[in-house]
């Protein structure tokens, strides 16, 4: 190594590396503010998993860190071509950047002005107030993590507490009742399945069932989308009865046939493939002990991001 590389202070190295990481962190609470004010405040459907609370920030941290640390270690590198304020303004531009993408209601152009913008400013400050900097970074780093840490942990222990609680608040079931297994088919016409004719056999399970049942050769969806159609199914409602709505979910005015049966002794359980409008802010869960909607995979953290 050269004496010039020799000298560098490591601590001021890896305060910038810390800085990039808080960066990443701070970019990724915001997001979640903003799908928190969507939700909370518009009464909006996200379309997140719950997840969301600890995944927009490892999401954030991951996107943004990752860029924000090479930057880091650029400007500490070639110190006479990239500097370190640079290396700031770059980190506050792409933080901003990515919580102003989050807000549909602004167009991208204007949310890459902002975001130069609140960079210029950013640099201002690690010029003129580097030691107030690094000083706000340090003492909010170790509580953004254990707020993130114990937004998980309380997420995935309410959630188990919940299905505890619901199990042992079941009524005793009855012997003579028989298994229950009701299955919906989003967007399916009916003259699309072998069952009713269709050439191919696009339905073998459901002509097997069929055999050994009743088959009903005429019927229509109560409404012509998604949600109130399988809010109509559960409670046996029509449509108009209901509160389902673009961004209303269902309410508790009528029971579902999930809490009918669980009111029965029935151990229920809901799985839904179409997260978009049967996921669980859309109402349809009430009555399920079990409901999987939100599949987790690390593809997730970095879509969020």
């Amino acid at each position: 190594m050269t004496p010039a590389l020799l000298e560098r202070p490591i601590p001021r190295l890896r305060f910038q590396i810390l800085l990039a990481l808080w960066c990443g962190l701070l970019a990724g609470v915001g997001g979640l503010v903003v799908l928190g004010f969507r939700k909370y405040v518009q009464h909006h459907f996200i379309f997140v998993p719950p997840e969301v609370i600890w995944l927009e920030p490892l999401s954030g941290l991951i996107a943004l860190g990752v860029p924000a640390i090479l930057c880091v270690l650029l400007s500490w590198l070639f110190p006479n071509r990239l500097g370190w304020p640079l290396a700031v303004a770059v980190l506050g531009f792409l933080g901003a950047l990515s919580i102003l993408l989050a807000i549909p209601s602004v167009d991208y152009r204007a949310s890459v002005v902002l975001a130069v913008g609140i960079g210029v400013q950013m640099r201002r400050l690690a010029i003129t107030r580097e030691i107030g900097l690094e000083r706000l970074v340090r003492r909010t780093v170790p509580p953004l993590v254990a707020i993130i840490v114990g937004a998980a942990a309380w997420l995935h222990g309410s959630r188990a507490w919940r299905e505890h609680e619901l199990l042992m608040r079941r009524p005793e079931a009855g012997a003579e009742g028989p298994n229950v297994l009701l299955v919906i088919l989003d967007t399916v016409r009916g003259w699309n399945l072998s069952l009713y004719g269709y050439p191919r056999p696009t339905s073998p399970g459901l002509e097997r069932l069929a055999t050994r049942g009743v088959t009903f050769t005429r019927a229509l969806a109560p409404a012509p989308w998604t949600l109130p159609s399988t809010a109509s199914i559960l409670t046996g409602r029509w449509p108009s009865e209901l509160s389902t709505d673009w961004f209303t979910p269902l309410d508790g005015t009528y029971p579902t046939v999930g809490e009918i049966l669980f009111r029965r002794g029935y151990l229920t359980a809901g799985f839904v493939g179409n997260v978009m409008y049967t996921g669980y802010e859309t109402g349809l869960p009430r009555g399920f002990v079990h409901f999987v909607d939100y599949r987790w995979s690390v593809a997730r953290v970095f879509t969020l991001g």
